[in-house]
């Protein structure tokens, strides 16, 4: 059933395929598209049933309701189909316009799409998907599928949509290559018996600074001038950074993990501190050799988590773990160093000698300083979810003191001479270290009371 067949047929009655922009293979079964410097194609041109198959068979689940996000040329959604049982609906949404005419035209999906067992929406508006998949996302039983080439194509008046599949898919995507991982490490780092460090931390710095180190390239133009922080602020740095600060002679109050492979070498071998390190339960088992206190981080939607209020959000990766900590932590205000969220040099990481191709993506962003950076899609997504999740945080300050990279709205943008120009020493985080012997003790968070 097309729920919206007269409205969608009178809308591709009325575009005009753009020829250079969506080239027909010569055998007609596909198309390639263009988008800047980015060629490929929504469908094999060799043979797109038999990769449509492959799709469907890797993809399928037995759950009541399957909701896919791309139509392309339709092999995958017609294999799908032919896989449903008795009682099972395939809802898909499309929001290309000119990949919907492409394909009713040269292929034979639309028959398929009538089927009573497919609900299909095509459809370029915003206000009209959104409700539409707000209500099928509330169905039970339900699987979520995204066929990567529609998702790579959605419109531009539509990146608010793209933001949010792309953070579906990249999580789940990342979240299956490395399950088997992550259930060992988190049933393993539950037996050490390492204590709950989100309700161990618990606002237990309310009110008072604190700097996220994070490992980007820009970290190398400014990270020495966290030699000037004393007193003022407390320092968070993610695993890795921790070698990187370790030969600027900055020893950070904590260290973050979230890595599901073991990077105790990597990250940490340089590091004579036994500052504590906190990681998130999935963490790798690895980390057990870590010399300093370990403490277990679990996300708001761990079932293993019974308050709430304990738990952090993810963000997909090591650096919005970091602010979700800070936030639990009370801090405020949070300041981030080293988050570039975009490519502007020639390596990923601060001392990082591998380089990286050259970047070939639709997106670009803004950055500190109104240049504009390419964004490969996952740190894009993360930048989407940090601007996202401090929109909701009122009640704490966020500061961007990233030497370069990308603009982070919501966040104000100042140098760290700057910041620390505006603080004064803090008592209690010179308590808290001095009850830590940070520089060659066995660090362990000391309770206030």
């Amino acid at each position: 059933m097309i729920v919206n067949e007269n409205i969608l047929l009178d809308k591709l009655n009325g575009i005009t395929v753009d020829e250079t922009m969506y080239v027909l293979s010569e055998n007609r079964q596909t198309a390639k598209i263009r988008l800047g410097d980015i060629e490929f194609f929504v469908a094999s041109k060799y043979n797109p049933v038999k990769e449509g198959a492959g799709f469907a068979r890797e993809k399928y689940d037995d759950k009541k309701n399957i909701l896919l996000y791309g139509l392309g040329f339709g092999y995958h959604v017609q294999a799908l189909v032919s896989m449903l049982q008795p009682g099972q609906t395939l809802y898909v949404v499309e929001c290309n316009l000119s990949l919907i005419k492409l394909a009713f035209a040269h292929t034979d999906i639309k028959t398929c799409l009538e089927d009573e067992r497919v609900v299909f929406l095509g459809d370029d508006s915003f206000a009209d998907v959104i409700p539409y998949l707000r209500d099928v996302l509330q169905q039970e039983d339900l699987h979520v599928v995204i066929f990567e080439p529609s998702l790579r194509s959605i419109p531009t008046s539509l990146l608010t949509l793209k933001d949010m599949l792309e953070a579906f898919y990249f999580s789940t995507k990342s979240m299956a290559h490395f399950e088997d991982f992550m259930h060992a490490n988190h049933a393993f780092n539950i037996q050490q018996g390492y204590e709950n460090g989100g309700e161990v931390l618990y606002h237990y710095f309310a009110g008072k600074p604190l700097i996220i180190v994070c490992a980007g390239p820009s970290l190398e133009q400014n990270g020495h001038e966290l030699k000037q922080v004393g007193d003022k602020a407390l320092i968070l740095c993610v695993g890795r950074g921790a070698n990187f600060l370790h030969s600027l002679g900055v020893q950070p109050d904590f260290y973050v993990e979230t890595e599901s492979q073991n990077v105790y070498g990597r990250n940490y071998g340089a590091v004579p501190g036994t500052n504590p390190l906190f990681m998130l339960s999935t963490a790798s088992g690895g980390l057990a050799q870590y010399p300093g206190k370990k403490y277990l981080l679990f996300q708001k939607t761990n079932e293993d988590l019974l308050d709430k209020r304990f738990g952090v959000e993810s963000g997909g990766s090591v650096s919005t773990v970091a602010l979700s900590l800070a936030v639990l932590m009370g801090c405020s205000p949070v300041v981030y160093m080293g988050q570039d969220l975009c490519y502007w040099s020639d390596h990923t990481h601060a001392q990082d000698t591998r380089g990286y191709e050259k970047v070939k993506t639709a997106r670009t962003v803004q950055g500190i300083h109104d240049e504009t950076y390419y964004a490969p899609t996952n740190l894009y997504m993360y930048l989407k979810w940090i601007e996202r999740y401090i929109e909701g945080k009122k009640q704490t300050q966020f500061i961007n003191s990233t030497a370069k990279g990308a603009h982070i709205h919501g966040m104000a943008h100042k140098s760290l001479a700057e910041v620390l120009a505006g603080l004064s020493d803090c008592a209690l985080i010179k308590e808290y270290r001095q009850k830590n012997n940070t520089i060659d003790g066995g660090g362990s968070v000391v309770p206030r009371h």
